[in-house]
């Protein structure tokens, strides 16, 4: 059985000490958030603490800004709303974690990132149109070569990566960690993207969820830079 208290901060138990849930979240909103944790319930969510964060509070309160930049870089997962669809991520430079993000997905497919700065994607990519990076921040994964092949091979195993900077103010939030976060949309593989948390599957069960409401159905477009003609993949 599960308990459900209605305050900013509740916490949702089983009789049981072991599991425990905990939200942070809006009144208004505990309707969408008993559906969604109900599923996470009924998957047999193991016993651990994920938090669902309002975003407003996210922006608003720079201990729980600051929680989080602690928290990817202890290797947790996330799932952030974007200028498109809610993406999932971690740490890209977490090998740990990026395998459990993997498994979360279930692909093999290489992920892109959001680079920590302009001057990040320099120093590690290179392009035959580096002039299109002016484009960024904005609704673009721009497909580039490494300038090491090794680099995040965990994320990206072959000799390029996809590399992202949103127009939205989660990039600040990210780019504060100083390290590449994964990007890559918040579904299993093959299946559809999520527009807000209460889409999400109960298996994508991570240690924080964001909520900004719902977001634009359209995903980024894919253009590969790498060759004399960029192509523009999706």
């Amino acid at each position: 059985m599960y308990f459900w208290n209605n305050t900013t901060e509740s916490t949702l138990r089983r009789n049981s000490p072991s599991a425990c849930l905990t939200l942070l979240i809006h009144s208004d909103k505990q309707l969408a958030f008993k559906s969604l944790l109900a599923r996470f319930i009924n998957h047999g969510c193991s016993p651990k603490t994920m938090k669902i964060i309002s975003w407003q509070d996210v922006q608003t309160t720079p201990s729980v800004q600051e929680d989080l930049k602690f928290e990817l870089l202890k290797g947790k997962l996330l799932i952030y709303p974007t200028d498109t669809v809610y993406g999932i991520g971690c740490d890209a430079s977490n090998p740990k974690a990026v395998k459990k993000l993997r498994e979360l997905k279930k692909t093999d497919a290489p992920f892109s990132v959001i680079a920590p700065s302009m001057a990040w994607i320099m120093e590690n990519c290179d392009s035959r149109h580096r002039e299109r990076l002016k484009e960024l921040p904005g609704k673009l994964t721009f497909i580039m070569d490494k300038k090491d092949t090794d680099l995040l091979k965990e994320v990206a195993p072959h000799a390029s990566i996809g590399v992202r900077i949103p127009d939205h103010p989660i990039t600040k939030l990210l780019q504060a960690t100083g390290v590449p976060i994964v990007s890559t949309s918040a579904n299993k593989h093959g299946e559809r993207v999520c527009t807000s948390i209460s889409q999400l599957d109960a298996d994508l069960y991570v240690d924080y969820i964001l909520d900004a409401g719902e977001l634009s159905p359209i995903p980024s477009e894919v253009w590969d830079i790498r060759d004399k003609d960029a192509k523009k993949l999706r």
